[in-house]
């Protein structure tokens, strides 16, 4: 099969893409180990997300008092602890 310049152009271009895609990946791979740490156990997940969630609390009863902590922050945390399980 013969590929017209114009072709061949778009497929160097395209294997150049995927070279500087999977550079920037490897070069991302290690900012991604804290993260899988952190997911690796539940205890810890569970305790990155309740301080998230009790600062949240906090910042909710400050701005707008207790009547507006349940519906707001109460069904976040009920969110996140759904998909922690």
């Amino acid at each position: 099969m013969v590929f017209s310049p114009r072709q061949q152009f778009f497929f160097a271009v395209g294997f150049l893409l995927a070279a500087v895609r999977a550079r920037l990946h490897d070069l991302a791979r290690p900012a991604w180990r804290p993260v899988d740490w952190l997911l690796r156990a539940s205890s810890r997940t569970n305790g990155y997300i309740a301080p998230a969630v009790g600062a949240q609390a906090i910042y909710i009863v400050g701005d707008g008092s207790l009547p507006a902590l349940a519906p707001r922050c109460g069904s976040r945390a009920a969110l996140l602890a759904h998909l922690c399980m």
